[in-house]
């Protein structure tokens, strides 16, 4: 069985699964190349004693993401795992079941084994909250106005929990590039936050005024070279804030970063010239959230920095999404009695890794 996993996983040759043991999966495009789950996954493992490791999962295609499901329902040493970019909302159909809050969300990621069933749970809103709570100790964002971009997988779940955190008496903008889907998205948000208006990134500059916290929850930023089937394009010298041509690719063999920088360099000084000048108009006391961690310091913070703004990374919300994924994934599963596992100890474990 590990056979077959191996032949759908694009990493699969650098994996040494060992038979008749438990084992947890990060399942994503490229987790290999650099997602922090595996390690604090297997450090936690290591701390509790727990005979069990985390890999992580490369899935090139949708295709290859349902097989490798089927793979791991039929596996009874698959444990779950977490989900990352970009199959947190195409998981949904290939497994059993899902949590109620995810369901409501929409998107999924954090998998685990129940009576020999896959369950989906999300567990990115809540991290995201505890991230902020955990910096700013006084911050608050009741009857608060809020930005946020990008309504894809940890988009919505984030966007559900700052709905909430708002409340009826503050104001959630959502700037997205499909604005029908940032639309339908609203509408199961207005029952936690009635004042939700869906604007284009074109707009962005003209409902900053008496902003209270502006989160990105694209993709923009990420550290990596993407590739479709139009070619090969990077969005991390970009910042959510400006436009983006989202046609320019690059073909041909050996492409390295400098041959992309030198194909986008003109449109990426046209975004941060466009995304400075909405940081500058920005309120003095605002915070700007990012909760992509690779790299740790993305433009769009980087920026925010340079203007004066109080800024906050993804590195603390990926780690308190881990930490529940992980007391989900081991105490459903009964790798270990939840009784003796606790959140406060995995965090722990997990803060030092």
């Amino acid at each position: 069985m590990k056979d077959k996993l191996y032949n759908l996983l694009s990493n699969g040759s650098n994996l040494n699964i060992g038979d008749n043991v438990p084992y947890a999966g990060m399942i994503g495009f490229t987790p290999s190349q650099g997602a922090r789950s595996p390690k604090l996954w297997n450090a936690s493992f290591k701390g509790l004693g727990v005979k069990a490791e985390m890999y992580p999962m490369d899935i090139v295609d949708e295709d290859t993401l349902s097989r490798v499901i089927s793979v791991l329902k039929d596996d009874e040493y698959f444990i779950g795992g977490a989900v990352t970019m970009p199959y947190k909302q195409h998981i949904i159909k290939y497994l059993d079941a899902l949590e109620e809050e995810a369901e409501i969300i929409g998107a999924v990621n954090c998998v685990y084994r129940k009576d020999g069933r896959l369950i989906g749970s999300n567990t990115d809103g809540a991290g995201a909250i505890e991230s902020l709570k955990n910096t700013f100790s006084d911050f608050s964002l009741k009857g608060k106005k809020v930005l946020a971009i990008g309504v894809g997988g940890a988009g919505m779940a984030v966007m559900t929990y700052l709905a909430r955190e708002i409340g009826r008496d503050g104001t959630l903008i959502i700037s997205n590039r499909s604005i029908q889907v940032a639309e339908e998205f609203a509408k199961k948000l207005r029952s936690f936050c009635e004042n939700i208006r869906v604007i284009p990134v074109a707009n962005i500059a003209n409902h900053v005024d008496e902003l209270a916290l502006l989160v990105n929850c694209s993709s923009v930023g990420f550290e990596s070279v993407q590739r479709d089937d139009k070619g090969l394009y990077s969005l991390e010298p970009y910042t959510p804030l400006g436009l983006i041509d989202g046609t320019l690719r690059v073909t041909g063999e050996d492409v390295t970063r400098m041959t992309i920088m030198s194909h986008i360099k003109d449109d990426v000084l046209h975004n941060l010239n466009e995304s400075i000048d909405v940081l500058l108009k920005l309120p003095e006391d605002v915070v700007v959230f990012d909760i992509i961690y690779q790299p740790e310091h993305t433009q769009l913070l980087h920026l925010a920095s340079l203007c004066g703004l109080r800024t906050i990374g993804g590195l603390g919300m990926n780690l308190e999404q881990a930490v529940v994924g992980f007391y989900k994934a081991v105490s459903f599963s009964g790798l270990a009695n939840h009784n003796k596992i606790h959140i406060p100890t995995i965090r722990n474990l997990m803060s030092n890794t």
